[in-house]
């Protein structure tokens, strides 16, 4: 039987990569990284902005630059401009009684002596 020689290594169609090739792919490597991480904290800022709904204005700000918010906690009081909108929050067995076109009066401790009247606009069911 003929003998037949056997290379071992690496096959000749493999091309071999310099050391300069090898660096500029871990800095491509680098920088896809750095974009990530600038995409995600471009996403976090957006997040960090307070867009008004609507017209109107902040009458009790209880946020500074570097404070977190929590939950349950508001950060701002938002009055509309566009329309006179008052959330209330009452007992159950109240708002068995309680249905959309109602009349309502609401007095504030702001304007002590002043009855606002208006219609109940909508009743959440709270389950």
């Amino acid at each position: 039987m003929p003998r037949r020689k056997i290379w071992i290594g690496r096959p000749s169609s493999t091309p071999r990569r310099s050391p300069a090739s090898a660096g500029v792919d871990q800095t491509r490597a680098k920088v896809d990284e750095l974009e990530a991480k600038l995409d995600d904290a471009r996403f976090d800022l957006e997040q960090t902005v307070i867009k008004a709904p609507s017209e109107g204005f902040v009458a009790q700000l209880n946020v500074r630059p570097g404070a977190m918010a929590l939950p349950l906690r508001p950060l701002l009081t938002f009055v509309h401009l566009q329309e006179r909108i008052f959330v209330g929050w009452f007992r159950q067995n109240s708002l068995l009684r309680l249905q959309k076109g109602d009349h309502a009066e609401v007095i504030l401790d702001a304007l002590p002596g002043v009855i606002l009247t208006g219609e109940v606009g909508f009743v959440f069911a709270l389950h």
